[in-house]
């Protein structure tokens, strides 16, 4: 029988040994998960951008960066971002999209509906976290998606809704988007117009010059307002878009709340910043991880309604004052 002092020595060694692993483990689950194998350094995070180059695109990574810090983890200690960018051209999404896979990196990410299509649309195993929803949950049952929808359909709806008040019935209502939403978008909108009693006006643009022909148009029609649609290819355009429809005095619906501090009269949904924050938290459990099929599909947290009563002002446009009584931020 071994002396007293043996045994204690033998059972604090094994308490300490399972504290050591209980600690380990902890430390484990908080850290992301290591490199394909046969590669150094932090994992890769794989990020298509439709232009990573432009305003919009430099932005979303530093939001990226934000909200991934938020979640403790620092670029270049902890993970790296991989970004491409299909240089605002939407037909080269798919192939840029094999080449983010092919290059094996720990996960995917893109923003908006065409970018998210050509992630959940490539080859191969790499898990993929995605903010716009087109395909997501057709995607869940082989585990490789997750991240979140931004409820388009229902908030197109409302922002026409809210459009809608400042129109008699019986005017006309342009609404614009991209080439791609003529088979799907731009047709719900024009039958939910005339369901209001509206005359409903579309325009797909690609380029400032689209624009100009659409805002041109809309004033031949004597149009009511201006319904930017949701969109990662518009963001390049909104700048010219609001330019225009305030030269024309038409009053402008935008879909992030942000787009009322640029000049559009309303504009109603989730801010972009903190969607990307939010999705963070899913990019940060993916990489210590979990499973994409594990994860729900989450929508954002929270929805403004904000007017720029300023830009009201200045195009001669009077705004119900029941609308502005329901307004989360009204910018004079």
């Amino acid at each position: 029988m071994p002396p007293m002092w043996a045994t204690r020595v033998t059972r604090a060694l094994r308490f300490g040994l399972l504290a050591l692993a209980a600690g380990t483990a902890a430390q484990a689950l908080s850290q992301p998960a290591a490199a394909p194998t046969g590669e150094r350094g932090p994992p890769r995070i794989g990020v298509l951008f439709l232009d990573a180059q432009a305003p919009s695109g430099q932005t979303s990574r530093q939001w990226m960066v934000e909200g991934l810090k938020l979640q403790g983890l620092e670029e270049g200690r902890d993970y790296v971002l991989d970004a491409r960018s299909a240089d605002n051209q939407t037909a080269r999404l798919p192939a840029v999209a094999e080449a983010l896979a092919a290059s094996r990196p720990a996960l995917m990410y893109g923003g908006g509906n065409l970018v998210v299509k050509a992630l959940v649309e490539t080859t191969g195993n790499v898990p993929i976290v995605g903010t716009g929803g087109v395909g997501l949950a057709a995607r869940r049952p082989d585990g490789r998606a997750t991240g979140m929808t931004v409820l388009q359909t229902n908030l197109n709806a409302k922002r026409l809704e809210l459009l809608a008040e400042l129109c008699p019935r019986g005017a006309t209502l342009l609404h614009i988007g991209e080439p791609e939403s003529r088979a799907d978008m731009l047709p719900r909108m024009e039958q939910a117009s005339r369901e209001r009693g509206l005359k409903p006006l579309s325009a797909a643009v690609r380029t400032p010059a689209d624009v100009d022909a659409a805002i041109a148009l809309a004033l031949r029609e004597r149009a009511c307002g201006v319904n930017i649609l949701e969109s990662s290819f518009l963001l390049g355009l909104h700048a010219h878009i609001l330019q225009r429809a305030r030269e024309a005095r038409l009053p402008t619906m935008g879909q992030w709340p942000e787009m009322a501090a640029q000049g559009a009269v309303l504009a109603y949904g989730p801010s972009r910043q903190s969607m990307v924050h939010q999705v963070m938290v899913i990019v940060a459990r993916v990489l210590r991880g979990e499973k994409p099929a594990d994860i729900p599909i989450e929508t954002p947290l929270r929805f403004d309604l904000v007017i720029n009563l300023r830009v009201a002002r200045a195009i001669g446009l009077a705004l119900p004052a029941p609308l502005l009584a329901r307004a989360d931020e009204v910018i004079e």
